[in-house]
């Protein structure tokens, strides 16, 4: 069975709000940019072989990416990503029994001021509010200082951000109900490049990493998903790209052990 991409622990604000919404933002614009009008998802086993069930198509317009998903014996999936400006403004995460709707507020210069996630399940509607607001730097615009995370209008989560040397955010630290969280550290390399978000495991005593990040030609190569703390188990998966337009071709996936556990491969037709 092929591999989900895993995102490791519930914390790595930084990551998961501003890097991977530049990153699906930049990603539209290369749609754009190359007049992309549909992606065939296909999903490959470890021994090449499709993936038995599996179904993934992408349709984008001028404001929206609609990505649908179905794999054996599960119900339809459906992703809404509508764009404004070149911005992702509202994303909504849809199947048979759960509902996920994320609002993006920006700035005039383009920096996520505020993420809004609704979440319903469907079938006995119960629902929850997450809200995270962003604090920049008024003396360097688009570097964050602290961030709230609001959830249901009550529970508050604080997080600040430390700059190292060179500017680039080198901690991020939690704390809720007066209590201290652990403390996310976050690695760059000459270029500048997030390449380690590490975390203090309990277990081995130490600092780990819990993503690792390699570039070639300004692109993500791979990265490496520690799914859990104290997880032995992890992915590292290797991306492939169209040098010509930029666009993604493979994603596969790999155990600790190095073997393959499968492979998505992307088709495109164009306007």
């Amino acid at each position: 069975m092929f591999c989900g991409l895993a995102q490791g622990i519930k914390a790595q604000y930084l990551y998961k709000d501003l890097v991977i919404t530049r990153q699906n933002n930049a990603r539209w614009q290369v749609y754009q940019e190359n007049h992309v009008r549909s992606v065939t998802l296909k999903s490959l086993e470890a021994d090449g072989k499709p993936t038995e069930g599996f179904a993934g198509d992408q349709e984008v317009t001028a404001d929206q990416v609609t990505t649908h998903t179905k794999t054996a014996g599960s119900a339809d999936s459906w992703i809404f990503s509508q764009y404004s400006h070149g911005l992702m403004v509202k994303n909504t995460d849809t199947s048979d029994t759960y509902q996920s709707v994320t609002e993006y507020q920006y700035d005039a210069t383009g920096h996520i001021t505020s993420i809004t996630n609704t979440a319903t399940e469907t079938d006995n509607h119960l629902k929850d509010v997450e809200r995270h607001l962003w604090s920049y730097d008024p003396a360097h615009p688009g570097k964050p200082v602290s961030m709230l995370k609001i959830k249901n209008g009550t529970d508050t989560t604080y997080i600040r951000f430390v700059s190292d040397e060179k500017g680039n955010i080198a901690e991020e630290r939690s704390s809720r109900l007066g209590q201290n969280l652990p403390t996310l550290f976050y690695y760059y390399d000459e270029d500048n490049r997030l390449t380690d978000i590490v975390r203090y495991n309990v277990g081995a005593q130490r600092l780990l990493p819990i993503n690792i990040f390699e570039y070639e030609e300004g692109r993500v190569k791979s990265m490496l998903v520690v799914p859990e703390e104290g997880n032995s188990f992890y992915q590292k998966w290797y991306y492939t790209y169209d040098e010509e337009k930029e666009l993604k071709t493979k994603d596969q996936c790999f155990n600790k052990q190095k073997e393959l556990l499968g492979s998505i491969e992307y088709q495109y037709s164009f306007k």
